[in-house]
């Protein structure tokens, strides 16, 4: 596994447990999908790299510590995480309920994060523990800020008036 988001060079293994009949008919349902879906077919760059991606491996207790380091925090600043166990993101609850408002005052800061309305989930946002852990470490008191602000006005703009019973 490498970190290189958005290049995809992966294979399909059928199991020889499926039936020969049933095997070529999934083999021919999955043969378009893949064309439709594009990603199963590498650019230029990513099939020129292959060569030199055979020697190369990624430090899995490293990124268990950015993303336990990532994923602390956040807690502890009360921001609803999901802990991955096989991926590079994090996937979380944007403070204040809203990713759009949550990942433009990170990125005014130079913290990018991608919001989750890009998968139809305007609630959450998706960051990648793909940056160094000084990256992190310089982050985290601006991302815990945020987080706190957004909380804050969140939980006052949603509080129901005095006398006035919550919709």
């Amino acid at each position: 596994m490498l970190l290189a988001p958005g290049q995809r060079l992966g294979y399909l293994a059928l199991s020889p447990l499926i039936p020969p009949a049933e095997r070529d008919e999934l083999r021919a349902a999955l043969f378009p999908l893949g064309l439709a879906i594009g990603w199963g077919f590498p650019d230029a760059v990513m099939q020129y790299s292959v060569p030199a991606l055979e020697s190369v491996s990624l430090d899995m207790a490293e990124l268990a510590r950015k993303r336990d380091r990532l994923f602390g925090a956040l807690t502890d600043a009360g921001v609803r995480v999901t802990r991955p166990e096989g991926t590079f993101y994090l996937w979380g609850e944007a403070p204040g309920g809203d990713a759009a408002v949550f990942c433009d005052a990170l990125a005014a800061r130079g913290i990018y994060v991608m919001p989750g309305t890009l998968f139809d989930q305007p609630r959450h946002f998706r960051m990648s523990l793909t940056a160094t852990m000084e990256t992190i470490d310089r982050a985290l008191p601006d991302l815990t800020e945020v987080a706190a602000a957004l909380s804050t006005t969140a939980a006052g703009a949603s509080a129901p008036a005095p006398g006035r019973r919550h919709p």
